[in-house]
C-alpha cells in the first residue's frame, strides 16, 4: 500500500527526496481516519447487538455494563488494532506510532477494567445480599482502580523510556516519601475502609452521630477518601473516611435491628406534695385497676402514682414488652424527686416515636395531680401550706 502511495505521488510530480516523508504523512492521516471509522463501526455494532440481546424489562448485567460505558470503552480496541497496523505503513514514524499504539492499548485496558469494576459493584448492590449488608464496597472498587491505573502507569513509563517495569519500580523507591505525602488521605482511607468493612462499623443507610462535627444523619456513600452523610436538616456533610475510626461516633443501626427504641424521660416532683396514701388515692386505683391494691401497696401517694403509671404505660400498644418497663425514683435533687419513665417503643421512626413520647409525657402530667402531686418548676409558684 505504501508503494501505491509513492507511485501516486510520483505521478503528481513530487520529488524523490520528499517522496518517503510525503507517503508516510499520507499513510498516517489515512490510519488516523481509519481509526475513527473503526471505532464508530465497532461501537455501533456493539450497541446494536446489545439492543437485540438486552430487551428484558428488568435491569440485567448487560444494561448495567452499558450504563457504565463498558462497551464504549471496549470499542477503542478496534482503533488500537488499526493504529498498530498503520505503523508499518508510516515508516518514517513507525517507532513513535507503535509507542502511541501501545500506550493507547494500556489506557484502554485500564478504563475497561475500571468500568467493569464499577458495574460489578453496582450489580452487587442490586442483589439481596448487597441490599441487606450495604457494606462500603465502593472503597474496594477505588482500591482496585488505583492498582489497575498504577500498573498501567508503570507499563506506560516503561514503554516510553524503553526500560523494564522492574527498573521503573526500583526507581520509584527513591520518591516513596513524596508519594506517601501526596496520597496520605488515600492511604489512610484505604486502611479505614478495610477496618470499617472487617468490623462492620458503618454501612450505607446507617444513622450515625458524630458530635464533634455536628453530624447527625444517614450515611449516603462511603468511598476510599470520603464519607457523605445527609443530616436530618437535609444538609450534606462530607468528611474523610478515616474519621470513622479515629473519632468517636454513635451508630443507631442496633436500634433498628432490635425492633425497639428507648424512651427515657424524667419528671421532677415537688417534695412538698408527698403524703401518706389516702382513701381518695386508693379509690382512684380501685376504680381503674383493682388488681394493683394488696400487692405490696406503696406507703406514699408518690409510690402509688408510680405503680399506677407503670400499669398504664405497660398496656400501651406501642410499648415493646420484651424490654424493661420501669417507672423509678432517682436520687433527690434541689429541684425535687426525679421520677424517670424508662421503656422501649416498637415505633422507631421519628414521627410515631415522638408521638408516643408525647403521649407518655401527657399521661404523667395528667396522672400526678390526681394523687395530689405537683411537678417542680423554676421559679416555683407553689408555696408549702
Amino acid at each position: 500500500m505504501l508503494q501505491l502511495i509513492k507511485n501516486k505521488l510520483l505521478d503528481a510530480g513530487v520529488e524523490k527526496t520528499h517522496l518517503l516523508d510525503a507517503a508516510s504523512a499520507i499513510a498516517l492521516l489515512a490510519t488516523l481516519f481509519a481509526c475513527l471509522i473503526a471505532y464508530q463501526i465497532t461501537n455501533r455494532l456493539l450497541h446494536r447487538a446489545l439492543r437485540w440481546t438486552g430487551r428484558a424489562e428488568e435491569p440485567n448485567w448487560l444494561q448495567v455494563l452499558v450504563t457504565f460505558n463498558f462497551f464504549d470503552r471496549l470499542a477503542h480496541l478496534a482503533p488500537v488494532t488499526v493504529l498498530t497496523f498503520g505503523a508499518t505503513l508510516a515508516v518514517q514514524w513507525e517507532d513513535a506510532i507503535e509507542t502511541a499504539a501501545s500506550l493507547y492499548f494500556i489506557f484502554v485496558v485500564c478504563f475497561v477494567v475500571a468500568a467493569l469494576l464499577d458495574a460489578a459493584a453496582h450489580l452487587y448492590l442490586l442483589t439481596e445480599v448487597g441490599k441487606r449488608n450495604a457494606k462500603p464496597i465502593n472503597s474496594y472498587v477505588d482500591v482496585g482502580k488505583i492498582i489497575v491505573f498504577s500498573l498501567g502507569s508503570l507499563a506506560a513509563i516503561a514503554i516510553v523510556f524503553h526500560q523494564s517495569v522492574w527498573t521503573i519500580v526500583s526507581g520509584i523507591g527513591a520518591v516513596t516519601a513524596i508519594v506517601v505525602l501526596i496520597f496520605r488521605d488515600s492511604l489512610l482511607g484505604l486502611v479505614a475502609s478495610v477496618q470499617i468493612s472487617a468490623y462492620d462499623l458503618v454501612r450505607i443507610g446507617d444513622w450515625i452521630e458524630i458530635p464533634k462535627y455536628n453530624i447527625d444523619g444517614t450515611v449516603m456513600d462511603i468511598n476510599l477518601n470520603t464519607m457523605r452523610i445527609q443530616n436530618f436538616d437535609n444538609s450534606v456533610s462530607v468528611l474523610p473516611t478515616y474519621v470513622a475510626i479515629s473519632e468517636s461516633f454513635r451508630n443507631w443501626r442496633g436500634m433498628h435491628e432490635s425492633g425497639a427504641r428507648r424512651i427515657r424521660r424524667a419528671f421532677y416532683v415537688d417534695v412538698t406534695g408527698l403524703r401518706p396514701v389516702s382513701p381518695a388515692d386508693q379509690a382512684i386505683v380501685a376504680a381503674e385497676m383493682p388488681d394493683l391494691l394488696g400487692q405490696g401497696e406503696p406507703l406514699t401517694n408518690l409510690g402509688l402514682a408510680q405503680a399506677y403509671l407503670l400499669q398504664k404505660i405497660s398496656v400501651l400498644p406501642d410499648i415493646h414488652t420484651g424490654y424493661p418497663i420501669v417507672v423509678r425514683q432517682l436520687p433527690m435533687l434541689e429541684t425535687g424527686i426525679p421520677i424517670e419513665v424508662y421503656c422501649f417503643s416498637r415505633e422507631r421512626e421519628l414521627i410515631p416515636f415522638e408521638a408516643l413520647q408525647t403521649h407518655i409525657s401527657e399521661l404523667v402530667l395528667v396522672s400526678l395531680p390526681r394523687f395530689g402531686l405537683r411537678l417542680f418548676q423554676r421559679p416555683s409558684v407553689w408555696q408549702a401550706q
